[in-house]
């Protein structure tokens, strides 16, 4: 950090699903990241990682979180194991929380369900099983699905019920701009290079989005 030049890092935890379902392995990794970095308040915060598949508990652990440990905001998977996204109205409570908060939501690409690569009909389906779960992954899919994370939320209508919510793309999430979403993009959604540091992409990603909404991370 100090070489090149960063006084403080933001950290988030990158787990296996299961915290999304568990409110209680939820609340016990973010206690252990707090730990981790509450000797260095000056150079390390942190992101909570709410358990998504239960809004209301969601809600609770990200307003904990802020209360109680100080983080900044919070990191989730851009949907859970069974490709729910959170848009629908069950949602709410979180959304409010996080507007209420003021704190940031980045949206992380995550993994498919592993019948969405293996079976008939899955998004490779034909190819070996290692090539279509990098497809299905990082390879490409899970940019996808982070960008149909945030158009999801744009759609059903969590800007227009909450239009102060701050959401957060990275991993070329922003690749896949090509919507008239402008006015939420404009209002409501920050930008990491993450994971993509070639030039072409950056170009295109200064074309749609404000200088100041643009940030540098890696994972």
């Amino acid at each position: 950090m100090n070489q090149y030049g960063f006084r403080t890092q933001v950290l988030s935890m990158d787990p296996n699903p299961s915290p999304l379902l568990n409110a209680s392995q939820a609340q016990e990794m973010n206690d252990q990241l707090a730990a981790a970095i509450k000797p260095y308040p000056d150079r390390f915060r942190g992101f909570c990682f709410p358990p998504m598949a239960d809004p209301e508990a969601a809600a609770a652990e990200f307003e904990r979180c802020k209360n109680e440990l100080g983080f900044l905001g919070a990191l989730v998977d851009c949907h859970l194991g069974n490709m729910t996204f959170y848009g629908n109205t069950v949602y709410d409570s979180f959304w409010k929380t996080a507007e209420d908060l003021q704190m940031p939501i980045y949206l992380r690409p995550t993994y498919p369900p592993g019948s969405d690569v293996t079976s008939a009909g899955g998004r490779d389906n034909g190819s070996s099983l290692i090539i279509s779960g990098v497809m299905s992954s990082l390879g490409y899919q899970w940019h996808v699905d982070a960008w149909l994370s945030f158009l999801h939320l744009w759609t059903e209508g969590v800007f227009e019920c909450f239009p102060n919510v701050k959401v957060v793309l990275g991993h070329g999430a922003f690749k896949q701009y090509g919507v008239t979403a402008y006015e939420a993009w404009d209002a409501n959604v920050w930008v990491t290079t993450s994971g993509f540091f070639s030039l072409d992409p950056f170009k295109m990603l200064l074309t749609t989005t404000k200088t100041e909404r643009i940030m540098f991370s890696v994972d």
